[in-house]
């Protein structure tokens, strides 16, 4: 049976969605959802919330995501670039919505995410299935050359199987390590999509172990 979405598009005090805008997110946001779903398992409700927030969005894309449990995915545009709101909704949201549901997926089949190793994975498998569905945004914390990969894993080695870490410095941080976790992450997955054949949807329940070793 196909998952059911609700979605709902939530008006805040200063931040007000028009009908137009309201509807764009409708359509936009379902389209990705039936994407989604021909080759991922969810659960038989997901909840998509979005609103008008600032804090919570990308500076550089102007939106942002949060997978607050395997059945609710948060979604944020932010209010200064309400002027873009319909390019980003067309253009940017898509990867969005496809990237966390991939994040719904996987919990909702082995749970939350432990490690440092299996956060970094989890990113890059749903950044990775973001693109492979929606081929027209390519994420800035996407690309990595093989130099920043095997920095950034030698920099992360101390932490690699903790349950407690910086997560702030490993994906947000400004600098030269700007998102490295999300960057490492979807330079292994492509690793181990070149080894295996297998795509991110079908890697979706993966171990981190499971995933490093076909990463070679």
């Amino acid at each position: 049976m196909k998952p059911t979405l609700q979605l709902h598009v939530l008006d805040r005090e200063k931040v007000r969605f028009t009908e137009r805008e309201r509807q764009l997110l409708l359509t936009t946001v379902a389209a990705s959802f039936d994407v989604a779903t021909k080759s991922l398992k969810l659960p038989n409700l997901m909840n998509i919330t979005v609103y008008g927030d600032g804090e919570n969005a990308v500076p550089e894309t102007g939106e942002g995501g949060y997978t607050a449990s395997a059945d609710w995915i948060q979604l944020s545009l932010d209010p200064k670039k309400r002027r873009q709101w319909p390019r980003i909704i067309k253009n940017v949201l898509p990867s969005t919505v496809l990237h966390e549901l991939h994040h719904a997926s996987r919990e909702f089949q082995i749970g939350a995410r432990t490690t440092l190793a299996d956060d970094v994975l989890t990113e890059g498998l749903a950044t990775v299935f973001s693109m492979e569905q929606f081929p027209e945004f390519t994420p800035p914390w996407s690309v990595a050359t093989d130099a920043q990969a095997k920095r950034w894993l030698k920099w992360m080695s101390a932490d690699w199987n903790r349950t407690e870490y910086q997560r702030f410095d490993y994906f947000f941080k400004k600098g030269p390590n700007r998102w490295a976790g999300y960057k490492l992450g979807t330079w292994l997955v492509h690793r181990a999509k070149k080894e295996t054949g297998k795509s991110a949807a079908d890697m979706a329940a993966w171990s981190a172990g499971k995933m490093l070793e076909a990463a070679k």
